[in-house]
């Protein structure tokens, strides 16, 4: 009676029919023998092994049947064997059209796989079939909850690229095949999972998106799925598609719809990406008796479809009809502030502050602020509504969170804001160290520093009496924080002066 090392060799020699035959033998004088069903388990292996290499699915589909016949065998006690076999049929799958990944579901469903990295790469190999019927099927067998703590983490790309992690990915495919589903059932199962690991992983990008998409589908309250969506759209606000899934909340406000599909088409995406969101906006103002904007919209689908060759909607051929007949022009003026009303839903749940600006970047396109008590950080310069940003100018910004705070919005102030904690005039004597470039202004209770740059431009000379604006910024070289002069706003003789 030969063992599994020489059954096994003789399947690599290519004598599996011998091998074969030869178990099949055994285990008809010995059916219930745990080692003899282990020896047809690596013969059905090489059977796999070899048909998932060619792409014979008929024999790989075979393979498994003979395989969940072995009632003695367990993926917790032979997970050498069955991971071996899922390395092959994931290799395989990758290359599935979806009827056939219905038929290999169908004969995987009789087995229940232990978590590994094989049965990992099984899931992943599966993704690719979107739009799939059998998704839902699949990934339900599958078993989120067998997802180990490495699927959670994003993949390097060449070049050190942070890709999307399996988890995240396995979540969204989950998400998009309930919304094409529309199974409520499942969705009211899946939306708590689905929202805990929002909760649990900020770093991923997209599971609020799909919680957000989600709520809605299921008409889930408004206040609860902007708590949700808002907080996402911020981070994309610069995508049309966030703006047009925000709108889907308000369908009982055509104000505020508007306003965002507006914004959306102004994110500066591809014409041929806004067909549905021009024709809402365009169904929008014919409701409101605006025909002139609307066949702004559709005259400008009209001909994207025509440079893509696409066929025209009958939705959008009707509408150009209805508009055109009383012979109104179109006109490309919004009508109302879009911009204030979406602002507006941006700064939901946010802190209003005042910041300072403490250290501009002309290269990066950057500036440092600080906006509260140790409370600093950096945005970009291009965010920052009004003009003449430079060292000292005063803002007023909206933040969320707390570590990492994110600045949703900022605008320059007119004037500078007296009675802050952190932010002062200092008056005092400059004090400069030889041949060092920076100085100090040395008052009662306050040694502030000053930036080379500020000592230069102004020429500030050792024993002057000045007067300066400064911030408790912080010294990221030490650390520490400590006053930091931003402008010079006079000397002894015009300290009333402010600058």
């Amino acid at each position: 009676m030969a063992g599994i090392r020489e059954i096994t060799q003789m399947c690599r020699d290519g004598e599996w029919d011998a091998a074969h035959a030869q178990v099949r033998q055994e285990l008809d004088a010995a059916p219930g023998d745990i080692w003899t069903q282990r020896k047809m388990g690596w013969v059905q292996y090489y059977r796999i092994k070899d048909a998932a290499e060619a792409n014979r699915l008929e024999d790989v589909l075979d393979g498994l049947s003979q395989l969940s016949r072995l009632d003695q065998l367990r993926p917790s006690d032979d997970q050498m064997l069955y991971d071996s076999v899922l390395w092959k049929l994931a290799l395989m799958a990758r290359n599935l059209q979806q009827d056939d990944g219905t038929r290999l579901l169908a004969v995987l469903k009789g087995f229940h796989f232990s978590p590994s990295r094989a049965y990992s790469f099984l899931l992943k190999s599966h993704l690719h079939l979107s739009g799939w019927s059998g998704m839902l099927d699949f990934l339900d067998w599958w078993g989120l909850d067998h997802l180990q703590a490495e699927d959670f983490l994003p993949y390097q790309a060449l070049g050190g690229k942070g890709l999307m992690s399996l988890a995240e990915r396995a979540h969204i495919a989950y998400a998009k095949a309930l919304l094409q589903s529309r199974d409520r059932a499942r969705c009211g199962h899946f939306l708590p999972r689905l929202q805990q690991l929002h909760a649990d992983h900020p770093e991923m990008a997209y599971p609020g998106y799909f919680c957000g998409k989600l709520m809605v589908m299921t008409g889930a309250d408004r206040e609860a799925v902007l708590d949700v969506l808002v907080p996402f759209v911020r981070e994309k606000s610069r995508d049309f598609w966030a703006w047009q899934l925000l709108s889907e909340s308000y369908r009982e406000d055509a104000q505020v719809q508007l306003a965002c599909l507006l914004r959306a088409v102004h994110c500066g995406a591809q014409e041929s990406f806004l067909g549905k969101v021009r024709m809402r906006i365009a169904s929008l103002y014919v409701a409101q008796g605006e025909p002139g904007r609307a066949r702004c919209h559709l005259e400008r689908v009209a001909a994207c479809y025509q440079r893509q060759g696409w066929h025209l909607p009958l939705e959008v051929r009707e509408m150009l009809g209805f508009v055109c007949a009383g012979g109104t022009p179109p006109d490309a003026s919004p009508g109302s502030d879009f911009m204030e009303v979406t602002n507006g839903i941006l700064a939901r749940g946010c802190q209003e502050c005042v910041a300072v600006v403490t250290h501009v970047d002309e290269q990066a396109r950057r500036v440092a602020i600080v906006y509260g008590q140790e409370r600093r950080t950096a945005l970009r310069k291009k965010d920052i509504s009004g003009k003449g940003v430079k060292v000292g100018t005063f803002l007023r910004v909206l933040v969320s969170g707390e570590d990492p705070v994110r600045v949703v919005q900022a605008s320059v102030m007119d004037a500078p804001v007296p009675g802050l904690a952190y932010v002062k005039r200092v008056k005092g004597i400059v004090r400069r160290v030889p041949e060092k470039s920076f100085a100090f202004v040395r008052a009662k209770g306050v040694n502030c520093f000053l930036h080379p740059a500020l000592v230069t431009q102004n020429q500030l000379a050792e024993g002057e009496r000045v007067s300066v604006l400064a911030a408790l910024d912080l010294d990221r070289k030490t650390g520490k924080w400590g006053w930091a002069g931003l402008v010079l706003l006079g000397r002894e003789q015009d300290t009333g002066q402010q600058g």
